[in-house]
């Protein structure tokens, strides 16, 4: 049988946090069933994340593809740079992007995940060769190419970080 329509008020949706346990027909809308590009704020409450604005003007490197995912690198200097994946290559910058990909390193996918770790960012994607940067070099290399890293990189073809 139809019920009433009520209009409920959503002046802060989730912020109870999320609850995956109730059905979300009977759940209270103070709870999130998923909490998709959201951040914990200070006090542990769901928040929405500050929005992105474009400031990329010249995007050739990129053509007439999107990017599908973009990193600030931080260095313990506090210096920064942002990298970016799509058109099959690593983009740096933020007003013009750089092709950063090695020289005889072919990519044919964007599923990249990238993590700041131990003055360096890394890259991985699934059956590809992990790529690292950090500022001694100030390229992007292949692992197997730095020192210590040479047997370990042969076999690290992971897809997470």
């Amino acid at each position: 049988m139809a019920q009433e329509l009520k209009s409920i008020n959503l002046v802060a949706p989730g912020f109870k946090g999320i609850n995956t346990e109730d059905s979300p027909l009977s759940q209270d809308p103070s709870f999130a069933e998923t909490a998709d590009n959201a951040v914990i704020d200070k006090r542990g409450r769901i928040a929405a994340r500050k929005g992105l604005s474009v400031t990329t003007t010249d995007k050739t490197e990129l053509g007439s593809d999107n990017l599908s995912a973009i990193k600030e690198f931080r260095d313990a200097n506090g210096n920064t740079k942002v990298f970016s994946v799509g058109n099959n290559k690593i983009l740096s910058g933020t007003t013009t992007l750089a092709d950063e990909t090695p020289g005889s390193y072919t990519i044919t996918a964007d599923d990249w995940k990238m993590v700041n770790f131990n003055d360096s960012i890394y890259f991985f994607q699934r059956a590809y060769e992990p790529l690292v940067y950090d500022n001694t070099g100030g390229s992007v290399i292949k692992l197997s190419t730095v020192a210590g890293a040479a047997g370990v990189a042969s076999t690290m073809y992971g897809n997470e970080v």
